[in-house]
């Protein structure tokens, strides 16, 4: 067996030794049983085979019958072979004994054979006239009634091999074990199921039914739907403040809590000797119910200030509202006798009545209840990638870590999800709904069809709802999929895509009035905005459009009910003009151009005016001369290109004269003069449709211009016309990158800047800006992205007299803790810091880290002294005994009050003791640095310094194990290395300029090639209960600040 488990010893043992002493008046021989120990806790198990714990054996040819046992207990001196052990009234003769640990308890084997009859010591009786069977103890004990009534109601099923009991037990509240591997315990607001071989509480999903003798709960109001337990990830709350060594009370009162918690342990002070055959037990009331109890054992003797540290064996669950009254009591081991109220140190802190409390730090986890709806199996990951299907219709998450065959992991319909900003991480959830799929991602965890996503948080989410909302897939860039045709029929509207891929939609889902129909339309901005017969409007966002901006129409014909757009690019687009709601019997009798206006004046004398601005037509090609042969128009063009237009729909009227046709035509001056076939003509001034040459002097006046704006940021800009330029009618751009977009109304490019790249940042697209009259200018504009500049403007004040300080799980931070003396540059470390010191001349803790015990465990202590009223820096790394200690030298320069400095502190990783001829190897592996400078020191050491480990306990700025806070200290900007980095002292100082230290691209000063991002790294923000940690996983929790601690006074 291994380690000895006190939680495990369940079973009562005594130990005994058989003596033989003369007696003084007869001489006889007189055997003696003499007590070694009684009453002790171990855990007995049978062992042996057929059946565990019996077996025969021949000796002296006779039978001999034996029962074997294992006894696990606590190690106390003395025990013998052939010493034995009375268990359930049996004699078990010790024939092996195994010490666990550094005496820490005994594995002990013992047999108990028919053929030895023992004399008992006082108190215990057997049967000593009858041979005791080999599976079978028969103890002969007084029963009491109530012994005797007890165990009337059960029975033994010796077919079934059970136990039955005809009533109800109640059993203690860690009550049921199913052998060594399960137990079920009660968490006060909740039920754990623990598996004993790895520690694992289990929780169940929870649904239920309300008193439903009761008419309110009859309803719905009666159901409680099924619901799980989210918690937060742990953290620290202290209760009364400080420990307080000078005053003491006992563990004993109320707690009230406003929000729904889980109690995970606690960690308290002792303020009295409790002997070692004592042990703690900590019990959990509410409303007066006892909740909870833990046993706390195995602790040895406790003495005065001594941290107790206990965690439970399962959480507490307490809902927002409850008062729960805790109280630790002092028992005997060995009778189970109550022994009073544990006393502990008092807080610091009264309460608002002016009373006080005992001191505790209770650590907890929050938790809520959420319907299973809306728990998602993945709201804890931390990495994730993110893509659609080969549909576009799908979202699916994927673990790039597993198997490529194993993936997969959920997908999501398209347009279901969000993501949204959590701090610094992201939040997945479902689109306008409640339901958290992923609940706090880091950025640098998320990829996106297999690449990673934009280090720039609003970037990433940009990108991340592009993929939930499919944005790319309407797209008109070169790689993405845009509109080709369309179709009705019925109420699904068909879009075929360029891929040949189709969407159907149903239009009954977009209310539309059937006797409304499209009496005109227009493009403002990227909405395209339909008039309905009845002066209604409908706005259709058309930026998804995909739209080739240099495909234009080239020609036109309508066939029935369908006009076929022939455009440059020799494809065509059917329309479907049946909605129009045409008459018929109207005909085009004439036309003109105004402006950017087509007007048709018809058979009936009504007109029809067409914008022409979105014809794309070349405005430095104009008509030149135009013929008609048969049923076609021809116009040739000043480049000497055709225009062909058929005109057998331009009869005068189909209802009078259907014979009449066009016979000729011929351009006179600014008119087109048809002749028709009855002689008559038709006269169209054609002035504003060609507008003579291209006047170049009217053309818009615009420069290439150059647009700043930060990574990350949103574009909002319009292009800048030079100063007396001519109108500009449509903007256009050849090669602008997929994040941004050009309005061709307006001029505005709208988009968001993508991330500085460290390298070449300018974009730069040609564009273009035309009216009719003048023509084209050709221009560029490039965007130059910004790196987001760092800023650093609020610090956190250590006020005096309120004992503030930040702390945080030690275990995360390896990087300053080692297992032994110093290797080399695997145990190496780097520390810096930025403060203001007051001018109180008190010793102050301004970092700490190591061991709970500061008298003979190893720690890292940076303190701020004063010596003759010089402000000095103190670095001390070992034990109260044993240590290497370095001081900036008494000299008022290096660090005086009331203005900022900069600390760094560095190990370089060697051996740190305990060689009296090795101690100036020992000093120079660490420097202090004050601004900049190397300072010189005052070494010292206890014991030739510390050669054994600096572990892992306690990681603090800002304290000591107790006491020696902060004065009035601004604290900004802390930063940790897993390495030696005194030589990159000068670009890391920076000359006095605060920067942004988490990258080796981010910082401003001059780095050696050797420089790496610091492990942990904190800047201060706008919060005093927590300050993160940038880089990793050490959170700092705030202690003792308020609001008004957070300053705007940096370096």
């Amino acid at each position: 067996m291994g380690k000895l488990q006190l939680g495990k010893l369940q079973h009562k043992v005594s130990f005994y030794r058989d003596a033989i002493t003369v007696d003084t008046v007869s001489g006889e021989q007189v055997e003696q049983v003499q007590t070694i120990k009684e009453n002790r806790w171990g855990s007995v198990k049978y062992i042996g085979s057929p059946s565990a714990g019996s077996s025969e054996e021949e000796i002296n040819e006779q039978r001999t019958g034996k029962i074997k046992i294992e006894v696990v207990c606590r190690f106390f001196s003395g025990l013998k072979f052939e010493d034995w052990i009375q268990y359930e009234g049996g004699k078990f003769r010790i024939y092996s004994i195994q010490t666990l640990g550094r005496n820490e308890g005994y594995s002990l084997r013992a047999e108990l054979r028919d053929d030895d009859t023992p004399a008992l010591p006082t108190g215990a009786i057997m049967d000593s006239t009858a041979q005791v069977p080999a599976t079978t103890l028969t103890p002969l004990i007084d029963l009491t009634a109530e012994d005797i009534e007890t165990l009337n109601h059960f029975r033994y099923d010796p077919i079934q091999d059970q136990l039955i009991a005809d009533r109800a037990i109640e059993t203690t509240l860690n009550s049921l074990f199913l052998g060594e591997q399960h137990k079920m315990s009660s968490g006060a607001e909740n039920i754990f199921f623990t598996n004993l071989g790895t520690d694992i509480n289990f929780f169940p999903m929870w649904g239920g039914l309300r008193d439903q003798s009761l008419t309110a709960n009859q309803g719905p109001s009666g159901y409680i739907a099924p619901s799980g337990r989210i918690y937060t990830d742990m953290f620290n709350a202290v209760l009364g403040g400080e420990p307080d060594p000078l005053n003491s009370m006992g563990y004993s009162g109320p707690n009230y809590f406003g929000v729904n918690i889980a109690g995970l342990g606690i960690t308290t002070v002792a303020a009295e000797t409790i002997a070692a055959d004592c042990h703690l037990e900590y019990h959990l009331y509410v409303n007066g119910k006892q909740v909870y109890l833990q046993k706390l054992k195995g602790l040895g003797t406790i003495y005065p200030n001594q941290q107790i540290e206990w965690w439970f064996d399962h959480p507490v669950e307490i809902h927002a509202g409850t008062t729960i009254f805790a109280e630790i009591r002092k028992v005997k081991t060995i009778n189970d006798e109550d022994q009073g109220v544990f006393m502990v140190q008092r807080g610091q802190t009264p309460n608002a009545d002016g009373s006080y409390r005992y001191q505790a730090i209770v650590h907890n986890r929050l938790f809520e209840d959420k319907d299973l709806e809306f728990i998602s199996p993945f709201l804890k990951y931390q990495a994730m990638d993110i893509k659609l299907d080969d549909t576009g219709a799908s979202v699916m998450f994927s673990d790039l870590s597993q198997a490529s065959n194993e993936q997969f992991l959920q997908s999501h319909p398209v347009n279901t999800l969000e993501a949204v900003a959590n701090g610094t991480n992201i939040t997945i959830k479902a689109k306008n709904g409640k339901k958290v799929m992923v609940e706090s991602m880091p950025v640098s965890g998320i990829t996106i069809n297999g690449a990673a996503a934009s280090s720039v948080l609003n970037t990433a989410i940009t990108a991340m709802n592009n993929v939930f909302t499919n944005t790319s897939g309407f797209g008109g860039s070169s790689s993405g999929t845009g509109v080709s045709g369309l179709s009705l029929s019925g109420n699904t509207l068909t879009l075929t895509m360029t891929d040949a891929t189709t969407h159907d939609v149903d239009l009954t889902t977009l209310g539309v009035d059937e006797n409304n129909f499209v009496s005109s339309g227009a493009l403002s901005g990227t909405t395209l905005i339909l008039t309905m017969d009845d002066g209604s409007t409908i706005n259709i966002d058309a930026s998804a459009l995909g739209v080739d901006e240099d495909t234009t129409v080239a020609s036109g014909t309508v066939s029935g009910n369908t006009m076929t757009l022939t455009m440059s690019d020799s494809s065509t687009i059917d329309v479907g003009v049946s909605a129009l709601a045409i008459d018929e019997n109207t005909t085009v009798s004439s036309g003109t151009v105004a402006g950017n206006n087509l007007t048709l004046t018809m058979s009936d004398s009504s007109t029809v005016v067409l914008d022409v601005t979105s014809l794309a037509l070349n405005s430095n090609d104009y008509v030149a001369s135009g013929s008609v042969s048969g049923n076609d128009l021809t116009l040739v063009l000043s480049d000497g290109t055709n225009v062909v237009i058929d005109v057998t729909s331009l009869a005068t009227d189909l209802d009078t004269d259907t014979d009449t046709t066009v016979t000729s035509g011929a351009v006179s001056g600014t008119d087109l003069v048809l002749t028709m076939s009855d002689s008559s003509t038709v006269t169209i001034d054609a002035t504003n449709m060609v507008n003579g040459s291209v006047d170049s002097s009217a053309a818009p006046d615009v420069s290439d211009q150059v647009i700043e704006v930060t990574e990350g940021a949103s574009i909002n800009s319009t292009i800048s016309l030079d100063a007396g330029s001519d109108i500009v009618q449509m903007y256009a751009e050849t090669d602008a990158p997929s994040w941004v977009v050009l309005n061709q109304l307006t001029g505005q490019f709208l988009g968001t800047a993508p991330a500085y790249s460290g390298g070449g940042n300018d974009y730069v697209i040609n564009c273009k800006a035309a009216n009719v009259i003048g023509g084209i200018t050709n221009f560029t504009v490039t965007f130059r992205i910004l790196e987001q500049s760092y800023t650093n403007t609020t610090s956190l004040d250590f006020e005096n007299g309120v004992n503030s300080f930040l702390g945080a799980n030690a275990a995360s931070n390896l990087a300053m803790a080692r297992t032994g003396n110093g290797v080399g540059s695997s145990d190496a470390w780097t520390l810096s810091m930025w403060i203001k010191p007051s001018t109180d001349t008190a010793g102050q803790t301004l970092f700490y880290f190591g061991d709970n015990d500061t008298t003979n465990g190893g720690h890292i202590e940076i303190r701020k002294f004063t010596t003759n009223g010089n402000h000095r820096i103190r670095l001390r790394y070992g034990s109260g005994s044993n240590y290497i200690q370095k001081q900036t030298s008494n000299n008022n320069t290096i660090l005086p009050a009331n203005q900022w400095h900069h600390i760094l502190v560095s190990y370089g990783g060697g051996q740190t003791g305990a060689s009296s001829g090795s101690l100036s190897s020992y000093y120079n592996q660490f420097k202090i640095f004050v601004d900049g400078v190397n300072v010189g020191t005052n070494n010292n050491h206890g014991n030739y310094g510390w050669s054994s480990s600096i572990d892992a306990d306690n990681f603090r700025f800002g304290k000591y194990q107790s006491g020696s806070y902060p004065k009035d200290i601004l604290f900004n900007q802390m930063a940790i290395w897993s390495n030696d980095q005194s030589g990159n002292i000068s670009g890391i100082y920076n000359g006095g300029n605060v920067q942004d230290l988490t990258s080796t691209t981010s910082v401003d000063g001059t780095m050696n090639t050797d420089y790496t991002a610091p492990v942990h790294y904190y800047e201060i923000g706008n919060s005093v209960t927590s300050v993160p940690d940038i880089k990793n996983n050490a959170h700092m929790v705030g202690y003792n600040f308020s609001s008004s601690d957070i300053v705007t006074d940096a370096p």
